[in-house]
Protein backbone atom coordinates (compact mmCIF):
# COMPACT_ATOMS: atom_id res chain seq x y z
CA UNK A 1 0.00 0.00 0.00
CA UNK A 2 1.53 3.28 -1.15
CA UNK A 3 0.37 6.37 1.08
CA UNK A 4 -0.24 10.03 -0.21
CA UNK A 5 -0.61 11.53 2.99
CA UNK A 6 -0.60 11.34 6.68
CA UNK A 7 -2.94 13.13 8.52
CA UNK A 8 -2.86 13.77 11.93
CA UNK A 9 -5.76 15.58 14.07
CA UNK A 10 -5.71 16.31 17.92
CA UNK A 11 -3.44 13.60 18.98
CA UNK A 12 -3.25 13.74 22.58
CA UNK A 13 -1.32 11.45 25.15
CA UNK A 14 -0.91 11.42 29.20
CA UNK A 15 1.34 9.31 31.16
CA UNK A 16 -0.07 10.01 34.51
CA UNK A 17 0.14 13.51 35.27
CA UNK A 18 2.66 14.08 32.60
CA UNK A 19 1.01 15.23 29.30
CA UNK A 20 3.20 14.01 26.58
CA UNK A 21 1.10 14.82 23.55
CA UNK A 22 -1.11 17.88 23.14
CA UNK A 23 -3.48 17.80 20.74
CA UNK A 24 -0.72 17.13 17.98
CA UNK A 25 -2.11 17.91 14.23
CA UNK A 26 -0.53 17.82 11.19
CA UNK A 27 -0.79 17.15 7.36
CA UNK A 28 1.72 15.80 5.65
CA UNK A 29 1.62 15.04 1.49
CA UNK A 30 4.36 12.53 0.43
CA UNK A 31 6.33 11.07 -1.69
CA UNK A 32 8.99 12.79 1.27
CA UNK A 33 10.55 12.77 4.19
CA UNK A 34 9.99 14.58 7.74
CA UNK A 35 12.51 14.67 10.73
CA UNK A 36 11.05 15.05 13.89
CA UNK A 37 12.98 17.66 16.04
CA UNK A 38 13.04 18.97 19.48
CA UNK A 39 14.56 18.28 22.88
CA UNK A 40 14.49 15.11 24.90
CA UNK A 41 11.07 14.66 26.56
CA UNK A 42 9.54 16.46 24.15
CA UNK A 43 7.22 13.79 22.75
CA UNK A 44 8.80 12.81 19.70
CA UNK A 45 9.25 9.42 20.39
CA UNK A 46 5.58 9.03 21.96
CA UNK A 47 3.90 9.84 18.69
CA UNK A 48 5.47 7.33 16.62
CA UNK A 49 4.73 5.11 18.90
CA UNK A 50 0.73 6.17 18.66
CA UNK A 51 1.46 6.21 15.34
CA UNK A 52 3.09 2.32 14.63
CA UNK A 53 0.01 0.95 17.08
CA UNK A 54 2.35 0.46 20.23
CA UNK A 55 0.95 3.03 22.39
CA UNK A 56 -3.23 4.23 22.86
CA UNK A 57 -3.52 7.71 21.98
CA UNK A 58 -5.98 9.62 24.74
CA UNK A 59 -7.71 11.46 21.75
CA UNK A 60 -7.43 12.03 18.55
CA UNK A 61 -7.40 9.73 15.25
CA UNK A 62 -4.72 9.75 12.27
CA UNK A 63 -5.91 9.12 8.66
CA UNK A 64 -3.55 7.18 5.78
CA UNK A 65 -5.00 8.68 2.62
CA UNK A 66 -8.45 8.36 4.06
CA UNK A 67 -8.10 5.08 5.94
CA UNK A 68 -8.20 5.17 9.81
CA UNK A 69 -5.03 4.67 11.25
CA UNK A 70 -5.08 4.51 14.95
CA UNK A 71 -8.26 1.96 15.11
CA UNK A 72 -7.89 1.04 11.53
CA UNK A 73 -8.04 -2.41 9.77
CA UNK A 74 -5.32 -4.84 9.34
CA UNK A 75 -4.27 -3.80 5.80
CA UNK A 76 -3.93 -0.33 6.54
CA UNK A 77 -1.64 -0.99 10.00
CA UNK A 78 0.54 -2.88 7.75
CA UNK A 79 1.33 -0.31 5.77
CA UNK A 80 3.08 1.45 8.36
CA UNK A 81 6.82 0.25 9.11
CA UNK A 82 8.28 0.97 12.41
CA UNK A 83 11.63 0.92 13.77
CA UNK A 84 12.37 1.43 17.24
CA UNK A 85 15.02 3.34 19.52
CA UNK A 86 16.46 0.62 20.91
CA UNK A 87 18.01 -2.36 19.48
CA UNK A 88 17.91 -4.92 22.64
CA UNK A 89 14.67 -6.46 20.57
CA UNK A 90 14.93 -10.39 20.67
CA UNK A 91 18.91 -10.55 21.59
CA UNK A 92 19.39 -14.16 21.16
CA UNK A 93 17.25 -14.28 17.88
CA UNK A 94 19.89 -13.50 14.69
CA UNK A 95 18.78 -10.92 12.95
CA UNK A 96 17.44 -13.52 10.10
CA UNK A 97 15.10 -14.48 12.84
CA UNK A 98 13.92 -10.62 13.24
CA UNK A 99 12.97 -10.55 10.03
CA UNK A 100 10.97 -13.66 9.92
CA UNK A 101 8.90 -12.80 12.79
CA UNK A 102 8.17 -9.23 11.38
CA UNK A 103 7.78 -10.38 8.22
CA UNK A 104 4.82 -13.29 10.40
CA UNK A 105 3.42 -10.46 12.20
CA UNK A 106 2.52 -8.41 8.46
CA UNK A 107 1.71 -11.29 6.86
CA UNK A 108 4.54 -10.40 4.38
CA UNK A 109 7.33 -12.43 2.43
CA UNK A 110 11.03 -12.39 2.41
CA UNK A 111 12.97 -9.00 1.98
CA UNK A 112 14.37 -8.31 -1.52
CA UNK A 113 18.12 -9.63 -2.00
CA UNK A 114 18.85 -5.94 -2.88
CA UNK A 115 17.94 -4.30 -0.04
CA UNK A 116 19.63 -6.42 2.31
CA UNK A 117 22.69 -5.56 -0.19
CA UNK A 118 21.29 -1.96 0.16
CA UNK A 119 21.86 -1.99 3.93
CA UNK A 120 25.24 -3.76 4.25
CA UNK A 121 23.82 -6.69 6.25
CA UNK A 122 24.35 -9.62 4.83
CA UNK A 123 27.86 -10.55 6.90
CA UNK A 124 25.84 -10.63 9.69
CA UNK A 125 22.73 -12.17 8.69
CA UNK A 126 22.52 -15.15 10.77
CA UNK A 127 24.51 -13.81 13.85
CA UNK A 128 22.62 -12.67 17.32
CA UNK A 129 21.66 -9.48 18.07
CA UNK A 130 23.58 -9.94 21.06
CA UNK A 131 26.63 -10.76 19.25
CA UNK A 132 26.33 -7.54 16.89
CA UNK A 133 27.61 -4.05 17.42
CA UNK A 134 25.02 -1.15 17.68
CA UNK A 135 25.81 -0.15 14.50
CA UNK A 136 24.81 -3.60 13.17
CA UNK A 137 22.06 -4.10 15.17
CA UNK A 138 20.58 -0.76 13.93
CA UNK A 139 20.77 -1.38 10.32
CA UNK A 140 19.25 -5.08 11.12
CA UNK A 141 16.14 -3.59 12.89
CA UNK A 142 16.00 -1.29 9.26
CA UNK A 143 15.87 -4.36 7.59
CA UNK A 144 12.92 -5.39 10.15
CA UNK A 145 10.89 -2.32 9.43
CA UNK A 146 11.09 -2.51 5.77
CA UNK A 147 9.28 -6.42 5.62
CA UNK A 148 6.25 -5.88 3.84
CA UNK A 149 7.33 -3.10 1.59
CA UNK A 150 5.52 -0.42 3.97
CA UNK A 151 4.20 3.00 2.27
CA UNK A 152 4.89 4.83 5.62
CA UNK A 153 8.79 4.12 7.64
CA UNK A 154 8.85 5.62 10.99
CA UNK A 155 12.56 5.67 12.48
CA UNK A 156 13.03 6.61 15.65
CA UNK A 157 16.43 7.93 16.02
CA UNK A 158 18.12 5.66 13.67
CA UNK A 159 21.28 7.18 13.77
CA UNK A 160 22.23 5.84 17.51
CA UNK A 161 25.59 3.75 16.73
CA UNK A 162 26.06 5.01 12.88
CA UNK A 163 29.29 5.60 12.22
CA UNK A 164 29.38 8.78 9.41
CA UNK A 165 29.52 6.53 6.56
CA UNK A 166 26.74 4.79 7.83
CA UNK A 167 24.85 8.01 8.45
CA UNK A 168 25.08 8.71 4.83
CA UNK A 169 24.50 5.11 3.68
CA UNK A 170 20.89 5.59 5.34
CA UNK A 171 20.39 9.09 4.08
CA UNK A 172 20.86 7.74 0.93
CA UNK A 173 18.35 4.86 2.27
CA UNK A 174 15.58 7.20 3.06
CA UNK A 175 16.14 9.51 -0.88
CA UNK A 176 15.66 5.87 -2.42
CA UNK A 177 12.05 5.20 -0.49
CA UNK A 178 10.85 8.27 -1.58
CA UNK A 179 11.88 8.30 -4.68
CA UNK A 180 10.24 4.64 -4.77
CA UNK A 181 6.87 6.55 -3.52
CA UNK A 182 7.02 6.60 0.06
CA UNK A 183 6.50 8.58 3.53
CA UNK A 184 9.22 8.61 5.73
CA UNK A 185 9.04 10.12 9.39
CA UNK A 186 12.00 10.51 11.61
CA UNK A 187 13.12 11.28 15.30
CA UNK A 188 17.00 12.69 15.42
CA UNK A 189 19.21 15.20 16.67
CA UNK A 190 21.41 14.09 14.38
CA UNK A 191 21.27 17.10 12.08
CA UNK A 192 23.96 15.63 9.19
CA UNK A 193 20.96 12.71 8.68
CA UNK A 194 18.62 15.72 8.27
CA UNK A 195 21.06 17.06 5.46
CA UNK A 196 21.50 13.40 3.85
CA UNK A 197 17.48 12.69 3.90
CA UNK A 198 16.96 15.77 2.16
CA UNK A 199 14.03 15.93 4.93
CA UNK A 200 11.50 18.64 5.69
CA UNK A 201 12.17 19.61 9.42
CA UNK A 202 9.11 19.60 12.19
CA UNK A 203 9.63 20.67 15.54
CA UNK A 204 7.77 19.11 18.85
CA UNK A 205 8.45 20.95 21.75
CA UNK A 206 6.75 20.12 25.55
CA UNK A 207 3.98 17.83 23.37
CA UNK A 208 3.24 20.68 20.66
CA UNK A 209 3.73 20.88 17.14
CA UNK A 210 5.54 23.82 16.41
CA UNK A 211 5.54 24.04 12.59
CA UNK A 212 2.75 24.55 10.50
CA UNK A 213 0.09 22.44 10.06
CA UNK A 214 0.65 21.33 6.40
CA UNK A 215 3.66 20.54 4.82
CA UNK A 216 3.91 19.44 1.23
CA UNK A 217 6.24 16.79 -0.67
Amino acid sequence: MRVARLRVEGVSKRFGAREVLDAVSLDLLGPAAWALLGPNGAGKSTLLQVLAGLVPADAGQAWLDDAPLLDGPPEVRRAVGYVPESTELLPYLTVAEVVRVAATLRGAGEPAPELLERLGVQDFLHQRIASLSLGQRRRGLILAGLVGDPGLLLLDEPTNGLDPPAVEMLGRLIRDLVAEGRMVLFVTHDLGLVEAAGAEVLRLEAGVLRAPLSSHG
